[in-house]
């Protein structure tokens, strides 16, 4: 993709579903705030790092596993990286302004490093083997945090433990037309 016509100064650039394999030279935009790359086939993200006045950073459904990288990106305030391949999040941590926060449907297990983000309102995420949909980032807040903690503050239900209240409501229900099942 070439970006030569692209004005040095926008602070806002759209490149979501573009197919793009891989990020293209951005290190121009000093300026820009906003970048949405989602729905692509994007894996590598360090060239992001030199983007570090981004504010808003759109990363969703792509194949990204490792996101060290964008630790230097301190002034982010939205931040989604839901559908990717991202295990480990170590990193967020240095991204204390983060406001907004996506992470489902990743391979997350640990979310120890989401204490520090004293800044957080709104996040969604999926923990492995949980499943866990908005929660109230204040609770994270100055606390250790563990997957049998997250358990006990949210009421989260294992798959299994979805799958057979739901068999439950089936059998229940099961006379109403009204309701389907996937």
């Amino acid at each position: 993709m070439n970006l030569d016509n692209y004005d040095d100064n926008i602070i806002a650039l759209d490149l979501a579903h573009e197919q793009l394999d891989n990020i293209p030279d951005l290190s121009k935009f000093k300026n820009l705030k906003e970048l949405h790359l989602s729905y692509n086939k994007i894996s590598d993200i360090i060239s992001l790092q030199c983007l570090t006045k981004l504010k808003e950073l759109y990363l969703n459904n792509n194949n990204i596993s490792d996101i060290t990288s964008l630790q230097c990106l301190t002034k982010l305030e939205k931040l989604y990286l839901n559908y990717n391949n991202i295990s480990d999040i170590t990193s967020l941590q240095y991204l204390i302004n983060l406001k907004e926060l996506w992470l489902d449907n990743n391979n997350i297990s640990n979310i120890t490093s989401l204490q520090y983000l004293t800044k957080l309102e709104i996040v969604y995420l999926s923990i492995k083997p949980f499943i866990v949909k908005e929660i109230n980032p204040q609770l994270l807040i100055n606390q250790q945090v563990d997957n049998e903690m997250i358990k006990q503050i949210y009421q989260i239900y294992t798959e299994d433990e979805i799958k057979n209240y739901y068999n439950k409501v089936k059998k229940k229900f099961k006379d109403y037309n009204f309701i389907r099942w996937y």
